[in-house]
C-alpha cells in the first residue's frame, strides 16, 4: 500500500469576513496581520498508528512563502501547494498607468462614474470621492521605495509598534506590527511576524449581506449594517442576525460588534469579536446607568429643589398664652 494524503477545510478565525465567504472559499488574504489558513494536510502511512497533520498559512503577497506548522506527527515530505493571488476588486479606485515613454495616464471610478485621462506634474484630479483631489507633485522614473525603522524616544509619538530581534551572530532586525519579515542568520532564514494571537472560535460567522444606507439627496453615509449568520454545528444552531454601530450581538458569552468597513469594497465587513460574559455586560450597563443618573441629578436636581414648597420659618420668641376676662360693673 502506498501513502495517502488528504486535505480538508478548516474554519477560518479571521475577523475580516467577506460576503458569501465560507469554509470552502479559501482565497489568500491580503491582510498581513491575519494570514489565511487555507487547509490542513494529513498523511497516513501503513503500519503506523498516528497520522502526520500540518497546517499551512499563505499571504496575499507572492514573494512571501507559505508558513507550515506541524500539528502532530512529523513534517510531510515531498508536499507542495500551488495557489494564485487574484487582485482585490473594488468599486472605487484610482490607478496610475506609466507607458514605455514615461507618459502618465489615470483611471478612476466612483459613484459619480468612470473617468480617465492624461496625468501631468502639478495637475489635480477629482476622482469623484466627495471633495477629494489628487495632485501629482513629482514623477521619478525607476524609483524605489525604501524604509528604515527608527525607534521613537518620545513615548507620546504616534508610531507603529515593533519588536527588535537579535540573533546570536549579532544581526538585529526590526519586526513591524503585522508585517512578515525575513530574519536572516549565518546559515538560515526565518519568516517572523509580530501580530495578535489567532484563536479558533467555537462557532462560525458568515457575512450574508452588507447594507449601506445613505442620506437622501447626498452620497454621505447614514448607517451601515452587517447581516451575519451564526452557525454552531455542535448545538445544531444557525441564526441570522444584524450588527451595526453601537448595536452588537451576543452568542455564548462572545460579543460581536461592528468595528469598521471598507468604502471601496461593500462585500467586506470588519467585526470585533471578544469574550464578554453576561455579568460583565450587566456591570457595564449598571455603571452607564449610574453615570446617566448622576448627570441628570447634576442638571435637573437644582430645578426640582426650587419647585418644592419652602418650609415655614420658625419664630425666635415662644408664643405667649393670653386669656380674656369679662368684667361686670353695677351702678
Amino acid at each position: 500500500m502506498g501513502e495517502r494524503k488528504k486535505a480538508w477545510g478548516n474554519e477560518s478565525t479571521d475577523t475580516e469576513t467577506r460576503r458569501h465567504g465560507d469554509a470552502e472559499n479559501r482565497n489568500p488574504t491580503q491582510n498581513f496581520i491575519h494570514p489565511k489558513e487555507i487547509s490542513a494536510f494529513r498523511e497516513q502511512k501503513p503500519g503506523f498508528l498516528t497520522d502526520s497533520i500540518e497546517q499551512w498559512f499563505v499571504f496575499g503577497r507572492q514573494e512571501l512563502p507559505p508558513v507550515r506548522a506541524v500539528v502532530s506527527g512529523e513534517q510531510i515530505q515531498d508536499l507542495d501547494i500551488q495557489y494564485q493571488i487574484s487582485p482585490q476588486q473594488t468599486e472605487d479606485y484610482f490607478h496610475v498607468i506609466v507607458t514605455a515613454a514615461d507618459e502618465l495616464y489615470y483611471t478612476a471610478n466612483s459613484s459619480q462614474g468612470f473617468q480617465s485621462g492624461s496625468l501631468k506634474v502639478g495637475q489635480s484630479v477629482n476622482p469623484g470621492w466627495a471633495d477629494f483631489q489628487i495632485t501629482l507633485e513629482q514623477f521619478i522614473p525607476q524609483a524605489q521605495l525604501q524604509r528604515e525603522v527608527i525607534p521613537a524616544d518620545n513615548p507620546n509619538f504616534g508610531g507603529t509598534p515593533a519588536l527588535l530581534v537579535k540573533m546570536p551572530n549579532g544581526t538585529q532586525t526590526w519586526l513591524p506590527w503585522g508585517e512578515p519579515t525575513v530574519v536572516a542568520d549565518t546559515n538560515e532564514e526565518w519568516l517572523a511576524a509580530f501580530s495578535p494571537k489567532l484563536l479558533q472560535l467555537p462557532f462560525a460567522i458568515k457575512l450574508e449581506d452588507f447594507i449601506v444606507e445613505r442620506n437622501e439627496g447626498s452620497e454621505s453615509v447614514a448607517m451601515w449594517t452587517s447581516q451575519i449568520r451564526i452557525s454552531d454545528p455542535h448545538d445544531s444552531f444557525s441564526e441570522q442576525r444584524r450588527v451595526w454601530m453601537n448595536h452588537p450581538t451576543w452568542y455564548k458569552g462572545w460579543k460581536i460588534a461592528q468595528a469598521s468597513w471598507n468604502p471601496g469594497d461593500l462585500q467586506q465587513s470588519t467585526l470585533q469579536v471578544k469574550r464578554e460574559p453576561a455579568w460583565v455586560t450587566a456591570l457595564t450597563w449598571s455603571g452607564s446607568g449610574l453615570v446617566v443618573l448622576g448627570i441628570a441629578v447634576m442638571f435637573y436636581g437644582p430645578l426640582l429643589v426650587k419647585k418644592l414648597p419652602a418650609p415655614q420659618p420658625k419664630s425666635e420668641n415662644p408664643p405667649v398664652e393670653t386669656t380674656t376676662k369679662e368684667v361686670v360693673t353695677q351702678h
